[in-house]
């Protein structure tokens, strides 16, 4: 709260880029406080029942609100949904933990890198992949890139984020794994409960 009320002093006193960038600060801190909000809420209900309250959420709209953060941190990054018509069993953080993957990929291939989001449909779950043109993770590193505090050697990050998703995605009654994309970078697999 005090950064965002910093952020939007000079957003009022600043020009040009400046006073943009000094925006950027503004809205990523509601992004902060809203994601803390959620986590809270989904931590109390997880510690008094054990279990995360789900609802049918539409996978396209889900993926495509990811997407526009990350396009919104680097617009040369391309993200290509081709996920359409497809329910999932989650609640109101499914697109932060979507959001996070798109992040992932942006941080560590680049500003220019592709990512392909593909699903299909079983009888019981759904499988989403999100694959992109980066370097990739090495096999020996990818299941414990999920673990709390981990983080690459050039991350910027708090080693929050993955950690953020694995643990929300096995809330789901869902998986999560890392494999090699048809491009030679990451290609997370997510599968979620189906619905509908």
């Amino acid at each position: 709260n005090v950064i965002r009320a910093r952020g939007e002093i000079l957003e009022r006193e600043l020009e040009g880029d400046n006073r943009e960038y000094a925006a950027t600060i503004v809205d990523w801190s509601d992004d902060i406080i809203d994601l803390t909000e959620k986590v809270r809420s989904v931590l109390k209900t997880l510690s008094e029942d054990g279990m995360t309250e789900m609802h049918q959420r539409d996978l396209t709209d889900v993926l495509d609100a990811a997407a526009d953060r990350a396009r919104a941190t680097s617009p040369e990054c391309t993200v290509n949904n081709h996920v359409t018509d497809i329910d999932v069993a989650a609640d109101e953080l499914l697109e932060d933990v979507f959001g996070n993957l798109f992040l992932n990929a942006v941080e560590h291939g680049g500003d220019d890198v592709t990512i392909d989001v593909t699903a299909s449909v079983g009888d019981v779950v759904v499988t989403v992949h999100i694959a992109d043109d980066g370097p990739g993770i090495p096999h020996g590193q990818r299941r414990r890139v999920f673990e709390r505090g981990e983080k690459g050697s050039e991350s910027s990050g708090t080693g929050f984020g993955l950690y953020f998703v694995d643990s929300m995605v096995a809330s789901y009654g869902g998986n999560i794994w890392i494999a090699e994309s048809d491009a030679g970078g990451a290609e997370f697999v997510i599968e979620l409960p189906r619905t509908g």
